[in-house]
């Protein structure tokens, strides 16, 4: 689900392609790079769709059912929606 969204935000932003979050390897520093550059790419897509209360809703609930899991995802999207989050890894 929260894909699907993602991918949706990134077409109505006219994204030729359309990219996907990549987890970097502890022991691959290049994946380290990549990762943080293609969560920089992400920024306007991901800021829509935590603008945007039924969209956050809709990505708190498909982290689960469990109240751990869910405080998690509130926790991910506050991070993200915070403007020193996204200087600090152009940084």
């Amino acid at each position: 689900l929260a894909l699907g969204l993602l991918n949706a935000k990134q077409k109505k932003a006219d994204f030729v392609v359309i990219l996907t979050l990549i987890l970097p390897v502890i022991t691959c520093w290049t994946s380290h790079y990549l990762a943080m550059d293609c969560l920089i790419a992400l920024k306007e897509p991901l800021c829509r769709l935590i603008l945007s209360e039924r969209l956050r809703t809709q990505l708190v609930r498909a982290a689960g059912n469990k109240c751990e899991a869910k405080e998690k995802a509130n926790h991910v999207l506050d991070i993200v929606s915070r403007n020193n989050f996204w200087v600090n890894i152009k940084a």
